[in-house]
């Protein structure tokens, strides 16, 4: 069917209604992924976003990722591709991105731009056609401006945010793929029609994903979001706190106790270490020092501006739990028989990074108690047996020369921050120092906590140990 057959009376400016399209992306209530439940929207409308660097040169620089963008779409290239990991910031950017073009500020070559979250649609069971997509399921898009996208498909710029939720296939003749604007299909049906062209052919695409090698059918430009490096943390905390101490405050505690983890490049980890001491500081408590002290301060706010009962308390976390459990992420919080240790760590090697970290920090008292108020009394046998497989397998560790083993002992008592507990597992004729060249900088970190609870260590051997001054 002819797209002019199917053009109605259009309005007179021929274009989308901006301001209602402004209006809605700033309002719009997707499922919160920030600390506090704020949508990332807000990200931009309070003046927080900070642009990232991308891989791709522009005019022989390395260009920001929205430059990057820009420039692609102004040329020939109809698709642009943004890959990234959880928390990177693509669904900042792509909003950010229609909020621009809502303003008049940027792609005004395009009259209409359909900002679609694939996490939400993807619920849709019932088939429909692309008509009855963009007409019901993306406010604001009055009728005409639907049929101006169906007549002229070049003035057009779809966003498609977690694209990866659709397992899409590189070879087309999978799908039956749809071309007719009115037949109904499943929504997963519609935007493989959409990118392979068989739909709207001439439309342009942003499309935003984690890595997956189901879209290498795509072609156009790939842009790598990154994160943030360590000069767009420092301009991000500057714009998040107004008080310049208390900007300067915060990126310094963040970048000695946390900055040398490879997640403290993404900008919703940022958000979330902004928010959590912003509270500290405002309440003048203090700030973590370790990573188990952080996500206890996060979980214990949380749970304190619910104002919940400690059973209430308990059901929410193991809920949390459940929820984490499909993507590999792991909570204990169990009162059945402790299976050891050592068989614990074991069922859940490769599924949780951290968890004999946590298990270390949350064995010491002081860690620990600010849970228990709000959710009850820890199980002293597991804790106790959690010391002592530590202390016996840190001996045992330590006798042998194996560096990585000995750098994982020093990282758990980095996070047990307990002076006592290193003075008597590492004991003077320990072999410690032996060869630690080469060194991450976790390692060194740790190191460093270890050393200054010792005050020497008759051995330290740091032969290729790299300067991370960044």
């Amino acid at each position: 069917m002819k797209y002019q057959e199917r053009a109605t009376t259009l309005r007179s400016s021929d274009t989308m209604d901006k301001d209602a399209v402004l209006a809605h992306v700033l309002k719009q209530r997707r499922t919160p992924s920030l600390l506090g439940g704020e949508q990332t929207v807000s990200v931009v409308s309070s003046s927080r976003y900070v642009s990232q660097r991308t891989d791709r040169e522009v005019e022989d620089q390395l260009a920001s990722l929205d430059h990057a963008i820009l420039t692609a779409l102004s040329g020939e290239v109809k698709t642009v591709l943004l890959v990234g990991g959880e928390g990177s910031g693509k669904t900042t950017a792509l909003e950010k991105l229609v909020v621009d073009w809502a303003k008049g500020e940027h792609l005004q070559n395009f009259t209409c731009v359909l900002y679609f979250g694939l996490r939400e649609i993807r619920s849709l069971k019932d088939e429909l056609s692309l008509e009855t997509l963009l007409q019901h399921h993306h406010s604001p898009v009055p009728s005409e401006s639907t049929q101006l996208a169906l007549q002229k498909p070049e003035d057009v710029l779809f966003v498609f945010d977690d694209l990866d939720q659709y397992k899409l296939s590189q070879d087309a003749s999978v799908h039956t793929l749809c071309s007719d604007l009115s037949q109904a299909v499943s929504v997963s049906c519609l935007i493989s029609s959409l990118l392979h062209g068989s739909l709207l052919r001439g439309a342009a695409f942003v499309v935003a994903t984690r890595p997956t090698g189901h879209l290498e059918f795509l072609s156009g430009t790939r842009l790598k979001v990154p994160g943030f490096s360590k000069p767009q943390r420092e301009t991000y905390f500057k714009g998040f706190f107004t008080d310049p101490a208390s900007a300067n405050k915060a990126l310094l505690h963040m970048e000695r106790t946390l900055g040398f983890y490879d997640f403290c490049t993404s900008p919703r980890f940022c958000w979330t270490v902004c928010s959590i001491y912003k509270t500290l500081m405002d309440a003048g408590e203090k700030l973590p020092d370790t990573l188990t002290q952080l996500y206890v301060d996060i979980l214990v706010h949380l749970m304190q501006a619910l104002s919940l009962k400690e059973a209430c308390n308990r059901e929410l976390v193991q809920a949390l739990a459940d929820a984490g459990v499909p993507h590999g992420r792991v909570f204990l919080l169990d009162t059945s028989a402790s299976e050891g240790v050592a068989k614990l760590l074991e069922k859940h090697k490769g599924q949780a990074k951290f968890l004999d970290l946590f298990l270390s920090g949350l064995s010491e008292p002081d860690q620990h108690r600010p849970l228990e108020i709000l959710l009850g009394e820890f199980t002293s046998d597991r804790i106790l047996d959690f010391k002592s497989w530590f202390k016996s397998s840190s001996e045992e560790t330590l006798k042998g020369c194996y560096k990585d083993r000995h750098h994982r002992c020093f990282h758990l008592l980095h996070q047990a921050q307990n002076l006592s507990l290193v003075k008597e597992i590492i004991s003077p004729s320990e072999r410690t120092g032996i060869s630690y060249g080469d060194l991450s900088l976790q390692d060194c970190v740790a190191l460093n906590y270890v050393w200054s609870c010792l005050g020497e260590m008759k051995l330290l051997n740091l032969y290729r140990t790299r300067d991370f001054d960044r």
